[in-house]
């Protein structure tokens, strides 16, 4: 089981927000106040509380529901969607150990009549009034201590493969009113069976959710109901006669040693407050001891990384370590509910690039320890990698309007950038610079010394695509992330194409023209919704073809179409004209190849040496071609 879907209405930056769900890895980026941290709230609510419809909790107060200057939301609608993996099975005893009480009517809901939080939902009585009809129909019971109900669940619940927690909350003048419904899909009748209560949630999907400041405490609680209390339980209970005295007697005489110790207080608080406030009263210390069916709740975790203490002295980094691996174990070893979800917020909090994928690598293991399901909030890189190849990366965006918003993308459309691990950053970008190749380092140098590190200001990335050939499949990540594209090409990117034949007969090797960005491509770079610029490019390289066969196949260089006009619409433009146009549109053709802004270059192509001179040097300026510089300069200031 894993959780395929989660709908969240009006709740704290989140108006609406729909996403869907890998059953492997699932990453979430996105920058500071988007919304990503909310995602996981949201899940924790429905999925990791022992109780979040308890009224006590305040894990809804009037603060968590949605508003902005225009509208203040008063309900709050968490949907999560569970879908079975292939060949899974309920277990009904298992359902009949946990006391299942269902009330339900079958085939009832439209998915619509759930999205829009239609108010029937929440109506427990056990009459209903159906819409624009008289009959009335009554709630139907599914109760454990029946004879029928291993039969009865298969049929309601156990034959399904989708299920759902529907969590509400509303204000209700003073009060919060919450509710959790749990539903089952029958996928004949594309309807869903409402029941009223949510005890499936843990024999369904076993969680642990993480938060970015650890707390070990809430994360190993060792209550009856928690996962880690539960191993705990596990792992003690079958302790022998003989240890069990052995444990009887160190705990005695901790208990003499703790009554010395402890003798001084003790004894002036019982015979001064507790005496005459609250007679027969007695306060005592006691080291861990007790009995032997709580065996398991007076064990503490220590850790010695060269200083032994309590795990929740311990740094982030070592506490997320430990807890993975505990609750790997648990999903592996000890718990009947084989699918277990863990979500982590920002586990690389305070670490170093070795610790982050070492936490990775821990997410992989779990991963890899059954039929498992990982939700990640992150910032960091590392946990974007190739292992898991059922991931998928979630990007959330802010909008003043809609609050938070999703772009998804699964890890098979973006392989590529995954390898290269320097280009990760398109994930956390706002903007990005795709670049042949080593012009980002140039480009990089620009940045700190003519732009005021502007880039970093305005979350721009640049982003090497290793060769001409590979912009489309970079540009096609961005559009799907939400990343607006900025282009930077040799002047050759405008010519040649494909033929074998004209390749060889002038000795040269296809690597990609600007004619591989079809309509969508262009539109998303240039902001232009009609096909203006795919017209004008098309043109533009027909012309250029015509002008000279011989220069459209081995020219590098601008000077070569001195004498070139193109006439387009009535107009006519010289390539200058036409680079510019193109320049305009965020798509930057250099005259002629990057190493032409340097006025001396160590060798015939730009490498690693020249950008150390440029560091070096005493006086930029006389490094570049002052023309060529002030154009490219130029375009990066746009941006």
């Amino acid at each position: 089981m894993y959780i395929s879907r989660v709908i969240i209405k009006n709740y704290r930056s989140i108006k609406d927000l729909t996403l869907s769900f890998n059953s492997g890895k699932n990453v979430i980026v996105g920058k500071n106040n988007s919304g990503k941290s909310n995602i996981i709230k949201a899940i924790d609510i429905v999925l990791g509380e022992s109780s979040p419809t308890y009224a006590k909790y305040n894990n809804i107060t009037e603060n968590d529901f949605y508003s902005n200057n225009s509208e203040s939301a008063n309900n709050i609608m968490i949907f999560c969607e569970l879908q079975k993996n292939d060949n899974e099975k309920i277990d009904v005893e298992e359902v009949k150990s946990n006391k299942f009480y269902g009330k339900y009517i079958d085939n009832l809901y439209e998915e619509d009549d759930i999205i829009k939080n239609k108010e029937i939902l929440y109506n427990t009585s056990d009459y209903y009034d159906r819409e624009k009809e008289d009959k009335k129909e009554r709630w139907s019971n599914l109760y454990f201590k029946n004879n029928n109900f291993k039969d009865e669940f298969v049929q309601k619940v156990g034959n399904k493969n989708k299920f759902a927690f529907l969590f509400t909350a509303k204000i209700s003048g003073e009060t919060i009113e919450k509710d959790l419904k749990f539903l089952v899909y029958n996928e004949v009748l594309k309807k869903w069976t409402v029941f009223f209560n949510g005890q499936l949630r843990n024999i369904l999907l076993q969680s642990a959710i993480i938060p970015a400041f650890r707390e070990p405490s809430q994360q190993l609680s060792l209550s009856q109901w928690s996962w880690y209390g539960k191993m705990m339980k596990a792992l003690t209970k079958s302790v022998s006669k003989e240890k069990w005295k052995e444990y009887e007697d160190v705990s005695s005489k901790v208990t003499e040693v703790s009554n010395d110790i402890f003798s001084e207080v003790t004894k002036e608080i019982n015979m001064g407050t507790l005496k005459i406030a609250f007679p027969n009263t007695e306060l005592y210390f006691r080291f861990l001891e007790g009995k032997k069916s709580e065996l398991y709740k007076n064990t503490k975790i220590f850790v010695d990384d060269g200083f032994m203490s309590d795990i929740s002295l311990k740094g982030a980094g070592i506490q997320s370590a430990i807890i993975i691996g505990l609750y790997t174990y648990y999903v592996k070893n000890i718990s009947k509910v084989k699918n277990a979800l863990l979500c982590l917020e920002e586990p690389e909090l305070y670490l170093h690039p070795h610790g982050k994928r070492m936490i990775s690598n821990r997410v992989n293991e779990f991963l890899d320890a059954g039929e498992n399901q990982a939700i990640i909030v992150t910032h960091a890189e590392e946990f974007i990698e190739l292992k898991n190849r059922n991931s998928k990366i979630i990007k959330i965006t802010k909008d003043n309007k809609i609050g938070s918003v999703a772009h998804e993308i699964n890890l098979d459309q973006c392989r590529e950038v995954i390898l290269r691990n320097d280009n990760k950053e398109i994930f956390f970008a706002d903007k990005i610079i795709l670049c042949e190749g080593k012009e980002k380092l140039l480009l990089e140098f620009l940045n700190l010394n003519y732009l005021d590190g502007k880039f970093d200001d305005n979350n721009i990335s640049i982003i090497s695509v290793n060769g001409k050939n590979n912009f489309k499949k970079y540009i096609q990540i961005a559009q799907k992330i939400n990343v607006k594209v900025y282009m930077i090409a040799d002047f050759d990117y405008l010519l040649r194409d494909n033929k074998t034949e004209k390749l060889k007969q002038y000795e040269k090797k296809y690597e990609g023209d600007i004619s591989n960005l079809n309509l969508a491509n262009l539109q998303y770079i240039t902001q232009i919704k009609d096909n203006e610029i795919q017209k004008f490019i098309s043109n533009l390289r027909n012309e250029l073809l015509k002008y000279s066969e011989e220069k459209f196949y081995k020219s590098k260089n601008i000077e070569e179409y001195e004498d070139f006009i193109f006439e387009y619409e009535n107009n006519k433009f010289t390539i200058k004209d036409c680079i510019n146009k193109l320049q305009e549109n965020n798509i930057f053709i250099e005259d002629a190849e990057i190493e032409n802004i340097f006025k001396n270059l160590t060798h015939s192509k730009m490498v690693e040496e020249d950008i150390y001179k440029l560091y070096d040097s005493e006086d930029v300026d006389n490094e570049f071609n002052q023309e060529k510089l002030d154009r490219l300069l130029d375009f990066l200031k746009r941006l």
